[in-house]
């Protein structure tokens, strides 16, 4: 999924074109929107399973009926669950849906109902033992309403025509379906019915089955998917669209059909940016990957309003036709749909994955240049830490960092186990989870089983821990002679104390006109030497040069140059502290530079940056507004300077 801020930033500071090719749209623009809608609504449905006897039975098929009527813009649905106990003695069955949806009857397994917010609690007909069956189904009705204007489901219109679209990602599924609205529990599973104006035509996961026109104009879609999917993934799309069919060709021999939908007045468009790039996606993740989970059915691509995308699985739900957008909700198919975090705790094995994959698809169709381009446009101060502690806020659980720095740790993580075992790493996970849950240990777990070795360490640090290394670094010749010469390399890790110590493996590029050689130096203190031997007297040395480490590095060209830097910038105490309206810090400078302010809440994300140019002592203000001109709420905030070269921070407690 899938910052508003940072869309302005990419729309102030344009990003390199990604892959290095002459397309419009290579920016991640679109993709970053996604969270930003999150940020904005959707507040009260990011909330999770709140119930422990949800998980007293397993869900194996869900069967869905929704009648729709987007003139009024209520539904008349049904939802069967055929369902398996997991304890002895089950006797109520309790699922998630919304209050805005009114609950007409319960039939099947169940006799009765009672309502409680967002839960049903449903009395089972016969008590069931430990691993017995039932199928139990709910008759409801209502207006589906979207928390705050985002959707779960959604009446909209485009050009005049309705649109009715779905996107429930994290906990939206119970807005418009009675489910166990967990990732966790996967259905075997799931039919879709859907009932519309025959003027339109309905999309949803997996096969097309049957169409039926009905006597009274209306007609009725049946869809058929019949792989394991979460709650989150299911989806529907209706309106008057255009449609495509293409095939695609496995190098087994294998055949499965591209489906396509796109608003009319958008088919040009959507026909050659998808029609050109899908073949190329698909043939790169076959290739990485694996061969594509669902190839018994299709792999489609459905437009809708939202303005990001969505891997819906089988059937990805897409605002635009760009290449990026493209190749990250197809890589989702593999990780993230095929494999699903079993919580939001560990969203980044969903989101990390897709994002390095574009990086991925870049270097497998266009080369190693353009990978690294991919990840360079991914390079954004991100301090806070990738897993998730929160997981009942949206704007917790969607940030950039389990995105892009994400995207990062398994960049990072390919260079310190090198490629062949990373790309055995990805095809023992997919062989071990395959249509599963995870969590992080899991893949930990897989990773140090193909590595060989332990990878605590990594993790403790790249994952679960927050920040990344500064390294200000310096050489010099030790000693030479005519066969040998003996350099000296400093290293020092310059990141405030707050921040871990980090172990990394740190490439070093060191040649003259004729020689050319990298050594590896494994950094693991804050101030550490080097002695390397060489048989050549090096003209130039590189610190990390293609940059496999999410770092950033200062050469210091002389002693006296690394005390002046570290005397001539500092960060003040902040008065009064703690705040009410306002709060001012000095931030003292030797001499005119630029200077990064950055305000920080306590999960880590910025919430406030700006530029200044400062010299000699400047007195900062800042009264608690965020960079979009939000008031913020009271709390503990770090402040964070920058120059480029040393970093220093403070906390400071605002108090409305």
């Amino acid at each position: 999924m899938p910052l508003r801020k940072l869309v302005l930033m990419l729309m102030l500071f344009p990003v390199a074109l990604l892959f290095a090719q002459p397309l419009a749209d290579q920016s991640e623009e679109m993709i970053c929107k996604e969270i930003d809608e999150y940020r904005a609504s959707f507040g009260s449905l990011a909330r999770p399973v709140t119930n422990d006897a949800m998980f007293d039975y397993d869900v194996k098929w869900y069967d869905l009926y929704f009648d729709l009527d987007p003139v009024n813009e209520v539904i008349q649905a049904r939802t069967q669950i055929l369902f398996q106990s997991e304890v002895n003695a089950l006797s109520t069955v309790i699922l998630d849906l919304t209050d805005v949806l009114t609950v007409d009857s319960v039939f099947g397994a169940g006799t009765e109902f009672t309502r409680g917010g967002d839960l049903i609690t449903i009395t089972l007909t016969d008590t069931l033992a430990l691993g017995e069956q039932a199928i139990l189904g709910i008759a409801y009705h209502g207006q589906p309403q979207a928390e705050v204007g985002f959707q779960g489901f959604e009446f909209g219109s485009h050009n005049g025509h309705p649109i009715i679209s779905t996107l429930s990602e994290p906990y939206g599924a119970r807005s418009w379906w009675p489910c166990k609205d967990s990732p966790r529990d996967k259905a075997d599973s799931v039919a879709i019915t859907i009932r519309a104006p025959g003027d339109l035509i309905a999309v949803s996961n997996g096969m097309l089955v049957n169409t039926i026109d009905n006597l009274d104009g209306s007609k009725t879609w049946f869809w058929q998917h019949n792989y394991p999917i979460t709650t989150y993934l299911v989806h529907l799309a209706v309106t008057n669209y255009e449609y495509w069919t293409d095939v695609y060709h496995f190098s087994d021999g294998d055949s499965m059909p591209l489906e396509y939908w796109v608003y009319p007045e958008y088919y040009s468009t959507f026909y050659t940016r998808w029609q050109t790039d899908t073949p190329y996606i698909m043939d790169a993740y076959n290739e990485l990957f694996g061969k594509y989970p669902y190839e018994n059915e299709k792999y489609g691509m459905v437009q809708f309003n939202w303005g990001g995308g969505m891997e819906h699985q089988t059937c990805s739900s897409m605002g635009g036709a760009g290449e990026i957008l493209n190749a990250h909700e197809m890589a989702h198919q593999w990780w993230g749909d095929m494999i699903t975090c079993a919580d939001f705790h560990h969203i980044w094995l969903n989101e990390g994955f897709a994002a390095y994959s574009e990086a991925l698809y870049a270097e497998n169709r266009f080369g190693t240049a353009s990978y690294f381009s991919a990840m360079s446009n991914k390079d954004w101060d991100f301090y806070g830490s990738i897993y998730r502690v929160d997981t009942t806020s949206v704007n917790s659980i969607f940030n950039r960092i389990v995105y892009d720095k994400a995207a990062w740790v398994l960049h990072m993580l390919r260079h310190v186990v090198g490629d062949e075992n990373f790309f055995d790493i990805l095809t023992q996970w997919r062989n071990e989870y395959e249509f599963s849950t995870v969590r992080t240990e899991d893949f930990q777990n897989v990773a140090e089983n193909v590595y060989g070795s332990d990878l605590t360490w990594f993790f403790d640090e790249w994952i679960y821990g927050a920040g990344r290394p500064l390294y200000r670094w310096w050489w010099g010749v030790q000693n030479t002679n005519n066969d040998s010469t003996i350099i000296t390399l400093q290293v020092d890790q310059t990141q405030d104390n707050s921040y871990p110590t980090y172990t990394m493996p740190i490439d070093i590029h060191l040649s003259d006109a004729t020689h050319d050689t990298v050594l590896v130096v494994w950094n693991d203190s804050r101030s550490q030497e080097f002695s390397l031997a060489l048989p050549f007297n090096p003209g130039t040395v590189q610190f990390d040069p293609e940059k496999w480490v999410y770092r950033r590095a200062t050469q210091v060209t002389s002693l006296d140059e690394e005390t002046l830097l570290a005397n001539d910038f500092s960060l003040g105490e902040g008065y009064p502290n703690p705040f009410n309206g306002a709060v001012t810090f000095p931030i003292h400078t030797g001499f005119r530079q630029v200077v990064k302010v950055s305000i920080f809440n306590i999960l880590g994300e910025q919430v406030f940056s700006d530029q200044i140019v400062a010299d000699g002592t400047y007195r900062y203000l800042w009264s608690g507004i965020s960079s979009e001109s939000q008031v913020l709420g009271s709390g503990v905030y770090l402040v964070r300077i920058d120059n480029g070269d040393f970093q220093h921070q403070m906390k400071i407690s605002f108090i409305k």
